[in-house]
């Protein structure tokens, strides 16, 4: 029988012929060029291709069918994750069990923990409502806990602001609105329901009958603070913990995917040490907002995609992914849509099969999609205006100013929409009334002209090998996916004034690994990067995360 690992699918006299050669792991064609070096002599200590033979995969689990080597089984991937050992484990189950003792998945877990840490710090420090919206994100939660259905947008909306969104986000919060509230769960409903009224313009003085929650009035020196809130409406601070698990789906998705994209795993932790250590998402991931969800989906569309580019084609199986998270965009934040549309143009292009075949995969991703988003779909079109929502979308943007209002269209983008979207994008935290110190916005500034340089160097860099690498389509990918995100940004701006970073937030991932990329080719220049530089280039990021919260966020909400 032959083993069904990746290792030993070539035969085993293939493998013992390149023992010992080191190659990029996502590189097939290295590796066939590698057993034709005169230097991957089989070592006599290395055994014979008769000592290959299959044996059960020792993890025991019945999730794994493969069978392998034992003696390979107990090897392992090297720290840096980028080279290949022909008597590496590709049992998926012993992977991560043996990586996570100092591997592959290393680095990130040291992310991941100061992420946690951090975000829960933010979600401490920030008071109730003292988030973007954030009122009438906990409204649509105890709307959907009440009544089991998203509301209704329109001259009078179920939830005002954010009722407009799409409803999976807040089904997780709903579970616990009544069970944390208790007997106040329904005056907290009216109250946030009269707020919601006051803020977005409905009714300006419904807040005025409100018990529970308040407007401060004039703010106090050194209190940024726009609400007054009844320590009885506390309990809500735990419907903000959605969010940071989303946020940490983000950030491992990231990393997978940045890793599987570039071969590196300094690579990939790189990535999500920006992303997760950027001081507006460590905010956002403490507050009820559906924005790090809508990251997640973007992470999930860079991972199918870069799966697709690990692999050299596309399978049934990416087109049946992406319908899928077509079908989750829809549901979480339109804002994700340009994320998945990217990514199925790009895993439609690297299918090297015959157009019968994609047509097929094509098919079913789109059956996929329609039948998982049936029943959102059928309610946007009845409730809604369309089958995306998009006339609820339109019917909550009337309390917002246009761009004529800021002097026209030019001076809109140059002297608000730029400025406002990159620097909060970066940290402006609470209503957006509370700015970093411009040295946060500078270091920002810089490690991205460092990181987009670099990226654009080694992007001419490779454009002279001929044939291209399969790093040119990559970066393609990750300069399409920014711009289509951007472009539609844009587009929304030129209809209504919201220039807000976390907008953008569905394309952090792929920002990510273009500043990531970029830095590697500028410390190293081809080579990996190492655990001690990734460490090095991180810190300041952790500690810029670390300065926003003592230096800003609890000084300004003392």
């Amino acid at each position: 029988m032959v083993p069904r690992c990746d290792v030993a699918r070539t035969g085993p006299a293939h493998v013992a012929a390149n023992a010992g050669v080191g190659w990029p792991w996502s590189d097939f064609d290295a590796f066939r060029r590698a057993s034709q070096r005169p230097d991957a002599a089989v070592k006599p200590s290395q055994g014979s291709a008769g000592s290959l033979a299959p044996r059960p995969c020792p993890c025991a689990s019945v999730f794994c069918n493969l069978r392998h080597d034992a003696r390979a089984a107990r090897a392992a991937f090297d720290g840096a994750g980028n080279t290949y050992d022909p008597a590496a484990p590709r049992c998926r189950v012993l992977r991560v069990m043996g990586t996570l003792r100092g591997g592959s998945w290393f680095p990130v877990s040291v992310v991941l923990i100061g992420y946690v840490i951090l975000s829960a710090g933010y979600l401490w420090s920030t008071p109730l409502f003292e988030g973007p919206d954030e009122p009438s994100h906990l409204e649509y939660v105890g709307f959907v806990a009440e009544h089991g259905r998203p509301p209704l947008y329109g001259h009078s909306p179920e939830v005002p602001g954010e009722g407009m969104q799409p409803p999976l986000y807040y089904v997780a919060g709903a579970l616990f609105f009544d069970r944390l509230l208790g007997a106040n769960a329904g005056d907290a409903r009216d109250e946030l329901h009269r707020a919601g009224l006051s803020i977005y313009g409905y009714e300006t003085n419904a807040i005025l009958q409100n018990r529970l929650l308040r407007v401060a009035g004039a703010a106090r020196d050194g209190d940024a603070r726009q609400f007054v809130v009844d320590d009885r409406l506390s309990p809500l601070v735990h419907l903000r913990w959605p969010s940071l698990c989303f946020g940490v789906f983000a950030v491992v998705a990231t990393f997978m995917a940045a890793r599987l994209a570039t071969a590196d795993t300094n690579v990939g932790a790189l990535a999500a040490a920006i992303l997760a250590f950027n001081p507006q998402f460590l905010f956002l991931s403490g507050l009820v907002s559906n924005d790090t969800a809508a990251t997640s989906v973007g992470a999930i569309a860079f991972y199918i995609t870069a799966d697709a580019f690990h692999r050299r084609t596309s399978s049934r199986r990416h087109y049946v992914l992406l319908g899928l998270a077509a079908s989750a965009g829809l549901a979480v934040k339109l804002s994700t849509v340009p994320m998945v549309a990217v990514a199925a143009v790009f895993v439609a292009l690297i299918d090297r099969r015959p157009i019968a075949g994609r047509l097929r995969s094509s098919l079913a991703a789109a059956f996929v999609a329609l039948l998982s988003s049936a029943p959102l779909l059928a309610w946007n079109v009845s409730h809604r205006g369309g089958p995306l929502g998009t006339g609820a979308l339109w019917d909550s943007t009337v309390h917002l100013a246009r761009p004529e209002a800021h002097g026209g269209l030019w001076v809109y983008f140059t002297e608000m929409y730029v400025p406002w979207t990159l620097g909060s994008y970066v940290a402006r935290f609470g209503w957006m009334n509370v700015d970093a110190p411009w040295g946060v916005y500078a270091f920002a500034l810089v490690f991205a002209l460092l990181g987009l340089s670099g990226f654009l160097g080694s992007w001419l860099a490779e454009t002279r090998v001929q044939p291209p690498t399969s790093g040119v389509r990559l970066r393609h990918y990750l300069v399409a996916a920014v711009v289509v995100n951007v472009s539609a940004h844009v587009w929304l701006n030129v209809h209504t004034a919201q220039p807000q970073g976390r907008h953008l937030f569905p394309a952090s991932p792929q920002i990510a690994t273009i500043l990531a990329l970029g830095i590697r080719w500028l410390m190293v220049r081809g080579g990996s990067l190492g655990s001690a530089l990734t460490v090095c280039v991180s810190l300041p990021l952790l500690l810029m995360g670390l300065y926003c919260l003592f230096g800003v966020i609890r000084v300004q909400y003392p």
